[in-house]
């Protein structure tokens, strides 16, 4: 129960809620109230439904707060293996608002691996101009996925990670809009 947690988060002296307009990265809690008033979880997300739902409320009226001190421990150390284990379909599928999302909430990761498919492309499509070969370098993260992961699926994470990054690239300049205009209809 959200209460009888918080209560007794509220008894340790070490503990300090700041206010957060999203939150990530695990057990979140959310009151049922959210729930009725924000909805659920968007199905069609295969991450991210966490910041998804968060701004939603955010933009409804509700408060986030991230606890200094974890209520929970999971102590996982490495990155999520949804990416890899998601079929491409079923990882395709909402990837317009996922990447709106990330790009208003990029973790380190997402804004270097952002960069590196903007530069990839701008690479590509300016080094025309230079050599026709030039967009041989698109190819570069498919070799690496494919090293990575080996052929079938190093093609599938190159094209989740291509569409990704390139959408999360696109959709940077809506970080200039407020969230909660383009949030309800993304």
């Amino acid at each position: 129960d959200i209460q009888n947690i918080m209560a007794s988060l509220g008894d340790d002296p070490s503990t300090t809620l700041y206010p957060a307009p999203f939150v990530v990265f695990g057990v979140t809690l959310f009151h049922r109230d959210v729930f009725r008033k924000v909805g659920l979880f968007d199905e069609r997300m295969t991450q991210a439904e966490d910041r998804d739902i968060c701004l939603r409320a955010y933009c409804k009226g509700f408060q986030s707060f991230y606890i200094s001190t974890a209520a929970y421990d999971i102590n996982r150390r490495r990155l999520s293996d949804v990416p890899v284990t998601t079929p491409l379909r079923q990882y395709l599928r909402g990837i317009r608002r996922k990447a709106l999302i990330y790009a208003y909430t990029p973790s380190r990761r997402q804004k270097i691996n952002t960069a590196i498919f903007a530069t990839v492309h701008a690479t590509a499509v300016l080094g025309i101009l230079a050599t026709p070969i030039a967009p041989v370098v698109e190819l570069l993260p498919l070799i690496y996925q494919m090293v990575r992961y080996g052929g079938k699926k190093g093609v599938e994470m190159y094209v989740k990670a291509l569409t990704l990054y390139t959408l999360i690239a696109l959709s940077m300049p809506l970080r200039l809009k407020d969230i909660c205009a383009w949030i309800e209809h993304g």
